[in-house]
């Protein structure tokens, strides 16, 4: 958005969100907090133990019982909580999916970084590997279960893929959310084992591959070509030390300010269509160039460090 909101947006609000656990939801949700102590707004967080119905509808009910002015939910679709989204609905409080895959319709006025947006990233990605390969050889997806959402952009990944490189064979193995920072290394590093061959590597999701040079050095391997998209800091240490071949950025601080601006047009009856169409995929690479320090290990690092002034000045602060 560049439209000034041009009201005055109230403050006091409560605004609830659902944090769906790894870190870039965790980032895109502190990022969101942030921004919301901007415009004198709370921000009450849950967040699941894992990804499943019971333990998301668990806390979606507890959310319900808040009656907050609006609620956010990241990477879990209404598919998860389908009651307690049509009980939102009925009471009137906006929804906002970051990181979803449920279209801007029925119970979620709002989709912000959908479907769309990550099925591009993965595309791009799917393109640098084909050229990277030359064309030919055997890739290998690592897919973290539980979120739709990372399933969707996989499966454009493949599809691409399968488009512009129909020499390319593709396997795949899926990694657990209990698994992160615990197994996950360990796991793909014997998934290679088992698959002698593999010439390169997507991780559907950064975060699956934050233990695998580890793994991979104690196992005495040799990773091939890896790809991955939504990085964390970690990934993006490891892309610019040339250890991730490639990796597709979310600017998960943007987007917790875009939650933001989008409630306060909500919030003062205006519409929260965008006014410009978002840019090209980014891919950041080594060979690149492009890729911005991490020079902190919990806010994510972004090329634009100027959004928060002009997130201010649309809303007048």
């Amino acid at each position: 958005m560049t439209t000034p909101v041009g009201k005055k947006i109230p403050t006091g609000k409560l605004v609830d969100i659902l944090n769906c656990g790894p870190a870039g939801c965790t980032y895109a949700t502190n990022a969101f907090k942030q921004a919301a102590a901007v415009l004198g707004w709370r921000v009450k967080e849950y967040t699941p133990a894992e990804p499943t119905p019971q333990l998301v509808q668990n806390d979606m009910t507890q959310i319900v019982n808040d009656h907050p002015a609006a609620v956010v939910v990241t990477a879990l679709p209404t598919i998860e909580y389908p009651h307690q989204a049509a009980a939102l609905k009925a009471a009137h409080i906006p929804l906002i999916e970051l990181y979803g895959t449920d279209p801007t319709s029925g119970t979620a006025p709002l989709e912000i970084d959908g479907v769309g947006f990550d099925d591009a990233l993965a595309q791009a990605l799917a393109d640098k590997t084909t050229v990277d390969l030359g064309g030919k050889g055997t890739v290998a997806d690592v897919i973290l279960s539980g979120y739709p959402i990372i399933a969707a952009y996989t499966a454009a990944y493949n599809a691409q893929l399968k488009k512009v490189c129909p020499a390319c064979k593709i396997i795949s193995t899926t990694i657990a959310p209990t698994s992160l920072g615990t197994t996950d290394g360990t796991d793909i590093v014997n998934f290679l084992r088992a698959n002698p061959g593999v010439n390169a590597l997507f991780l559907s999701y950064e975060q699956v591959g934050e233990d695998l040079a580890s793994a991979a050095k104690g196992a005495g391997i040799t990773l091939p070509k890896t790809y991955s998209e939504a990085p964390t800091i970690a990934g993006v240490q490891a892309a610019a030390a040339g250890v991730r071949t490639a990796t597709a950025p979310v600017d998960y601080n943007e987007n917790g300010w875009q939650v933001a601006d989008a409630l306060a047009r909500l919030f003062t009856g205006q519409s929260t269509a965008p006014d410009e169409n978002s840019g090209p995929p980014v891919i950041w690479a080594k060979e690149y160039h492009n890729i911005p320090a991490a020079t902190s290990s919990t806010v994510f690092p972004t090329d634009n460090p100027n959004y928060q002034a002009q997130f201010k000045k649309l809303w007048g602060k």
